[in-house]
């Protein structure tokens, strides 16, 4: 599909009550133009699923201009404060610069709407997008142990229909399998050493598709993934599989950075520090140092007021056990510090 003529954007006079508060100094758009724009980015924004999304996005690549980037700024600023909107306009803003990074047509959207969401943000046949919702249904209603199996069932038949079909796109596939390895991956009633080298066989399938150079930020999913089957992994030796989900959550790290996507950097600092206390490749010594500095870097994002109790309460005792253990330093001063986290751990059961 072309790129849509940014001279063809439609105006209007009607000031929209709900736009954010931008100075109109700092946009030589015409008032009635922003707040057309404004308008169109809050409707954007609104719709219900990444699917309609991307098809808005695409029959409005006009969009894609620096006046929108100005009103998306504007968005995140008014979120702060706000956990879920935080995320949600930040995720928004790096869509949209991935989108014009990559040319600002259709195709460019198309491909920054894979980048984040996956394979299923395309559009598919009523059957495949029956699939994609009664997915959702199963991660909403169980966990993911529990939904396991019937994830598993639900996706190894939808692979088998559409295998050898070339009308499907790879990037849909792939992201079907990789549904498919983390359902092997939790599957309760599977012999527990296969199961993760099927879903490890699904990832390495997965990664020739997803790759850093076309889609990073699924790159960098795949490899949080794969990180997590090496730690698991039963076959093989353990220092080996240890080490090779280090590599795994480093080469995230090379497209999670702190300032782009920081709650992904947290997350794979802390499966590190996880990983560094049980390395067997290394000094004792060396390792939990080098697994509480991984703890102490997610901590500063990880904080009090904008993660699950969980997470924190989760990190937080991570910190403790990991000076209960230190051999570095002074013993007594550890255990204070060790004390203090597990004091942080109860604050999540005292709210």
């Amino acid at each position: 599909m072309e790129q849509h003529d940014r001279q063809n954007a439609p105006t209007s006079d009607d000031a929209n009550p709900n736009e954010p508060d931008v100075e109109e100094s700092t946009s030589p758009l015409s008032s009635s133009t922003y707040a057309n724009h404004s308008l169109l980015i809050q409707t954007w924004l609104n719709l219900l699923t990444a699917r309609e999304q991307r098809r808005f996005l695409e029959d409005h690549c006009y969009l894609l201009d620096e006046h929108s980037e100005t009103i998306l700024y504007a968005l995140l600023d008014q979120a702060i404060g706000d956990v879920v909107q935080t995320k949600r306009q930040r995720e928004a803003l790096l869509l949209w610069q991935d989108a014009r990074s990559r040319g600002g047509t259709a195709e460019a959207v198309r491909e920054a709407f894979i980048n984040l969401h996956g394979g299923f943000v395309l559009d598919v046949p009523p059957w495949l997008e029956e699939v994609d919702q009664r997915l959702n249904v199963l991660r909403q209603a169980r966990s993911p142990e529990q939904s396991a199996v019937a994830r598993a069932e639900l996706l190894q038949e939808a692979l088998q229909k559409i295998q050898g079909d070339t009308t499907y796109p790879p990037e849909l596939q792939a992201i079907l399998r990789r549904g498919l390895a983390d359902a092997w991956r939790r599957h309760p009633g599977a012999e527990r050493s296969k199961a993760i080298e099927m879903a490890l066989s699904l990832y390495t399938e997965v990664s020739l598709v997803y790759t850093l150079t076309r889609y990073p930020y699924q790159y960098a999913q795949l490899q949080k993934n794969m990180g997590i089957i090496y730690f698991e992994r039963i076959a093989g030796e353990r220092r080996e599989n240890q080490e090779q989900a280090i590599l795994c959550f480093h080469e995230a790290l090379r497209v999670w950075t702190r300032e782009t996507f920081p709650f992904e950097y947290a997350d794979m600092q802390s499966g590190l520090g996880n990983i560094y206390t049980q390395r067997i490749t290394g000094e004792r010594r060396e390792n939990l140092e080098l697994a509480i500095t991984h703890y102490h870097q997610a901590s500063h994002i990880l904080t009090f007021d904008n993660v699950l109790p969980s997470s924190y309460a989760g990190l937080h005792n991570n910190l403790g056990n990991a000076y209960a253990q230190r051999i570095a330093g002074e013993r007594r001063e550890n255990l204070e510090l060790a004390i203090a986290h597990y004091h942080e751990t109860l604050r999540v059961l005292d709210t």
